[in-house]
């Protein structure tokens, strides 16, 4: 049974904003309660400034209140101060872009930069400071490139360290001077990965 006014009944993300509001991911939009109704947000190929797809996978709230939402055409930017939703995709023609539009996991570090999982294919390192983005895939014949595509976690440590997990790549440490990667236990599954304050 679907609650009353949810816009879909598969929920991937479930957070409580700084107001108090709860925001749902689903497989067909975004939805805000506040208590006693929902508001959804779907995507609208017509509204360049809508949702660019109802697969929510990912959602994230930043210091100013914004939200950062993985989708499975992108991530989108929703600044609640103008309701307006804004975009960001694969651009095979620019490098300066998303690996892949399959955004499944995100992570805002302290350097206000944006880490974005693609679902196999590696992961996109978005700095929101200077619109510069950094992509990392495996690489065989590199063994400072990043451990594996398949990402299952990532997290920051207490002193600004990047730590992304693996499927059967184990556990690699970002090196922020070099852009590398040090892999800890290779060939071992990494299913989620937290950092405990």
């Amino acid at each position: 049974h679907v609650p009353e006014n949810l816009s879909q009944n598969t929920v991937s993300k479930i957070i409580q904003d700084r107001d108090g509001f709860l925001w749902f991911g689903t497989r067909y939009g975004l939805n805000k309660y506040d208590g006693k109704h929902f508001q959804k947000y779907l995507s609208d190929f017509s509204d360049t400034l809508a949702l660019s797809n109802n697969h929510i996978r990912d959602l994230i709230e930043d210091d100013e209140g914004n939200f950062w939402i993985g989708t499975d055409m992108g991530v989108n930017y929703y600044d609640r101060s103008k309701g307006t939703f804004t975009r960001y995709t694969r651009d095979e023609n620019n490098p300066n872009s998303l690996i892949s539009n399959s955004s499944i996991a995100l992570h805002l570090d302290h350097q206000n930069r944006l880490w974005v999982v693609s679902e196999g294919q590696g992961l996109t390192m978005y700095d929101i400071n200077n619109g510069k983005y950094t992509r990392f895939r495996q690489n065989q014949d590199d063994p400072n490139s990043i451990s594996s595509n398949h990402i299952t976690g990532i997290s920051e440590d207490d002193n600004g360290n990047i730590w992304i997990g693996t499927r059967g790549g184990g556990l690699n440490l970002y090196n922020e001077g070099a852009h590398q990667f040090l892999s800890y236990n290779l060939h071992v599954f990494v299913y989620s990965l937290y950092y405990l304050t």
